[in-house]
């Protein structure tokens, strides 16, 4: 991963100069944080803005014609190792929601927070245009409180409920215990992964046949399987690049976010 590591150091130089501060918005990078923390010679401020599942549900699948369970279980995967990743961390955690029915709060109660961290940025909420309007929101849940939907599994439904507990900030956030992913939610992604190696790169594909669309899109069934709460190793850096390439183009523009804002970096 030396190469890994010296790339990434280059790509952060060359788009960022010589900036006192880095500001990035890259779902990926809930997956791929301890990578980027070994790039940085201080620890970044983390902003984690998780929006409701069953909004990312519909959103996926008229945009990219997932079914509910490969969703879901994307939705968890970075959700939680959002949380897990963090721990620690200054972290502010926000529901999306809340940045529709109220920006230049929401938003401005975030600068003040950053500011309590050393964080400071340029601009003011209230003079700038945040772009964050009701019609920009294609889906909403029935009800911001309640996650019933039917392919849920019990361990998604205790993160739901984690992150609604974690909202707001934490100069070190200690997100507790995480619900150990439902097997069939792990297998769904590991398909999602074979099957874009095999149209991507099939040089890295297994000999095994590309698993195909309806093979992703049909619902987790309706049990709960042996979920039980444990924590989870962090995985290695190429588990977590594998892991990053898993979700299909274009399903990783806003539905689950990682906001990371390191106050310097190693050149």
């Amino acid at each position: 991963m030396k190469t890994h590591h010296a790339r990434a150091r280059r790509l952060v130089a060359q788009e960022f100069g010589d900036s006192p501060l880095i500001v990035w918005k890259d779902p990926r990078t809930c997956l791929t944080l301890p990578f980027w923390r070994r790039i940085f010679d201080e620890d970044p401020v983390i902003v984690i803005i998780h929006r409701h599942p069953i909004e990312i549900v519909g959103s996926l699948a008229s945009r990219n014609q997932l079914g509910a369970g490969h969703v879901l279980a994307m939705w968890e995967r970075y959700n939680a190792d959002a949380l897990r990743f963090s721990t620690g961390l200054p972290t502010a955690v926000i529901e999306y929601g809340r940045t529709i029915a109220d920006p230049v709060g929401v938003v401005g109660s975030l600068v003040e927070t950053l500011h309590s961290w050393g964080v400071d940025l340029p601009n003011d909420p209230a003079t700038t245009d945040l772009e964050l309007t009701t019609d920009s929101r294609h889906h909403e849940a029935p009800s911001a409180a309640k996650f019933d939907h039917p392919a849920a599994t019990k361990s998604q439904r205790h993160l739901f409920n984690r992150l609604a507990e974690l909202d707001g900030p934490h100069r070190k956030l200690k997100p507790g215990r995480i619900l150990v992913p439902h097997p069939l939610s792990l297998e769904v992604l590991s398909l999602a992964r074979e099957r874009r190696l095999w149209a991507e790169r099939p040089d890295l594909a297994t000999g095994v046949a590309a698993p195909s669309t309806t093979d992703l899109a049909a619902a987790l069934p309706d049990r709960e399987g042996n979920d039980e709460i444990a924590p989870v190793e962090a995985p290695d850096d190429e588990a977590m690049m594998d892991e990053a390439i898993a979700v299909p183009e274009g399903a990783r523009e806003d539905d689950q976010a990682a906001l990371a804002v390191p106050a310097s970096r190693e050149n």
